[in-house]
């Protein structure tokens, strides 16, 4: 897939189907994640933690109900991977290099066939507890701030958009 078909092929999905993802799939989307911009090359400053242990995904989602007061919430939509980005210290930089690599990472999974949704909302709800930071093996002093959730979506591969964002404002000076 050309650069561009990719990026106009990527959209949030919300409905995975409930198969593994192979393992050769996601060492490419965790590849694509390690070539991202990062501010001042401070590449020592993120961490990521691949997560596709069901047992540790049932845990996330129990605490993502808890916090959410939902107990049908599912805030990764079934999805059978979820990759968390983790930052030394949770500051705009930080954030921005954060999304870099989720980016990367969505549009690897898009080129590989791949459905993928950036959770951000509910992994910022949860960051500072311990319980969490547990759950993830987090090395001492990380924050989690955001992730991808990845798998094969339910009505198959995302297809090419048509129609691009024409809400945003484009002025040439």
């Amino acid at each position: 897939m050309q650069t561009f078909e990719c990026i106009a092929a990527r959209k949030s999905i919300r409905d995975f189907q409930r198969v593994s993802v192979d393992r050769d799939k996601l060492e490419k989307i965790v590849q694509a994640a390690l070539y991202a911009p990062v501010g001042m090359r401070a590449y020592d400053t993120l961490h990521l933690t691949q997560v596709t242990n069901r047992d540790v995904l049932a845990k996330f989602l129990k605490m993502a109900r808890e916090e959410m007061g939902d107990d049908k919430a599912d805030p990764i939509h079934g999805a059978p991977a979820l990759i968390v980005v983790s930052v030394k210290e949770p500051t705009h930089i930080a954030f921005a290099n954060a999304a870099c690599l989720i980016q990367n990472m969505m549009l690897e999974a898009t080129d590989l066939g791949l459905g993928s949704l950036y959770v951000c909302g509910i992994i910022n709800a949860l960051r500072e507890k311990a319980a969490f930071k547990e759950l993830l093996r987090l090395p001492e002093g990380f924050t989690p701030v955001g992730a991808a959730a990845v798998g094969y979506a339910s009505k198959g591969a995302p297809a090419v958009r048509l129609v691009p964002n024409i809400v945003t404002k484009i002025d040439c000076i």
